[in-house]
């Protein structure tokens, strides 16, 4: 991994996310029925194949709109959701 594919995000940010998540995951759970390593496994592979699919410009792109909405406010580590919408065909962060 290079510095170039590297990115720092704040402790509270991560933790949100991570918690946000892990949450999700288990009112997935609760919804379906369905086990907690169906979802994390699920999950994990449709995020991977997102991923794969988008352009080292296109992450560029995300990452400085991530960066751009937290400076603005657009955002917090209290809400995943970006107020801005995504104009561009990479998959939407929310």
């Amino acid at each position: 991994m290079t510095n170039k594919s590297k990115f720092l995000m704040g402790k509270e940010d991560y933790i949100t996310n991570s918690l946000s998540l892990g949450i999700a995951v288990r009112y997935l759970c609760e919804l379906t029925g369905q086990p907690l390593n169906y979802w994390v496994s699920r999950i994990s592979k449709e995020a991977n194949a997102q991923c794969d699919k988008l352009s080292p410009e296109q992450i560029e792109q995300t990452i400085k709109d991530y960066l751009k909405n937290k400076s603005s406010g657009n955002i917090s580590s209290n809400s995943l959701h970006f107020k801005s919408v995504n104009p561009s065909n990479r998959p939407a962060i929310l």
